[in-house]
């Protein structure tokens, strides 16, 4: 049977020293330490594919912004042939590789 080594890394980052003890002092409350508590969102990246949205600027992920793109192009796909106007559905398909 085959073992498995998991390789520990150490990370270094600068965080606001006052931003970085108030966290701590919530993590804490919560019987957690900073490393579990990364490693927690770590693996809630890893488990998803995709960092939450509540955590990036604009809270839309990846997959969020393709759909609006989508939607977007669907609606002016729609205001296009209402006025008569349209583009091959060859060339649609190929934008998005389908």
């Amino acid at each position: 049977m085959a073992t498995t080594t998991v390789k520990k890394v150490q990370v270094n980052m600068r965080i606001d020293a006052k931003l970085l003890e108030h966290a701590k002092e919530i993590i804490s409350a919560e019987n957690m330490d900073m490393t579990s508590f990364f490693t927690a969102v770590l693996k809630d990246i890893e488990r998803r594919e995709e960092v939450p949205a509540e955590l990036l600027p604009d809270k839309k992920t990846r997959r969020d912004r393709l759909i609006d793109e989508l939607y977007t192009e669907i609606q002016k796909g729609i205001d296009d042939f209402e006025s008569g106007k349209g583009r091959p559905m060859e060339e649609v398909f190929a934008k998005y590789e389908l």
